[in-house]
């Protein structure tokens, strides 16, 4: 069984590994404002997964801050959040549980 820091660790991870398929698609496509917005969105997640322990206030700053500034630089952009979401949300989800976020 994992520790509450892999689990949060895996889930980092996987957002980082979604953002990454996004942003190559978006790049395939030629959208390089969708390739900054998504790299903008998890350009700090690889030195909370660098650090032998996870730094719970790094991970609320995601959560609090950088998390909402995605949505909304989707929606400033004129871009639909709703696909882009779908792909984050288990992995919000699970961060939201180990954290008591709610």
């Amino acid at each position: 069984m994992l520790g509450k820091d892999d689990e949060i660790r895996n889930a980092l991870a996987g957002i980082l590994a979604e953002a990454l398929i996004l942003i190559r698609n978006a790049g395939w496509r030629g959208e390089a404002a969708r390739c900054a917005i998504e790299a903008d969105h998890v350009h700090n997640l690889p030195p909370i997964l660098r650090q032998d322990g996870i730094n719970r206030e790094l991970v609320v700053f995601y959560w609090n801050v950088e998390r909402p500034a995605y949505v909304s630089q989707l929606a400033r952009a004129g871009m639909p959040a709703a696909d882009s979401c779908a792909r984050f949300e288990q992995y919000w989800m699970s961060i939201e549980k180990l954290l008591a976020l709610s």
